[in-house]
């Protein structure tokens, strides 16, 4: 395998579409995390986000800026875009290709207080010269280092 070819990997929908767009071969699962049957055990929906900066200098516009976000013809363009979001505010029938089937329920005040640990662990576990090889220029994603350079 070459170009960046996997039998098997990890992504979000809208690089599936996109990919999906220009012809390629690559097919969506959804993965469930509870067993069958159960209510709220399917894959996880991490929706768009956007907030307010505490102490920005225009919330005023700011606030104006995040209902624009969830209005309901925001959400339609979104939809109908290449990158298919689903809409989170506005009621209308999505393309039924793009839907999710019972997305998987968290709690989210949890999610975030277990967050920092959950990552501190994940980024101790990470192997030191994989880190490396990112860094290292070339084709493919790279990770900034310490100095925040490429």
């Amino acid at each position: 395998m070459d170009r960046g070819e996997a039998l098997v990997g990890l992504t979000d929908t809208d690089d599936v579409w996109a990919a999906q767009a220009r012809g390629s071969g690559v097919q969506l699962i959804y993965p469930r995390h509870d067993l069958p049957g159960e209510r709220g055990g399917g894959t996880l929906v991490v929706p768009n986000a956007a907030g307010l900066v505490a102490g920005g200098a225009n919330p005023d516009g700011g606030r104006a800026l995040l209902q624009y976000l969830v209005s309901t013809d925001v959400e339609q363009a979104l939809h109908a875009s290449n990158s298919h979001n689903i809409p989170l505010v506005s009621d209308f029938e999505i393309d039924p290709r793009y839907r999710v089937d019972d997305p998987m329920r968290l709690s989210i005040p949890l999610a975030a207080k277990v967050m920092d640990p959950a990552v501190k662990e994940a980024m101790e576990r990470l192997d030191p010269d994989r880190i490396e090889r990112l860094r290292a220029p070339g084709p493919g994603r790279s990770v900034p280092n310490e100095t925040g350079d490429s």
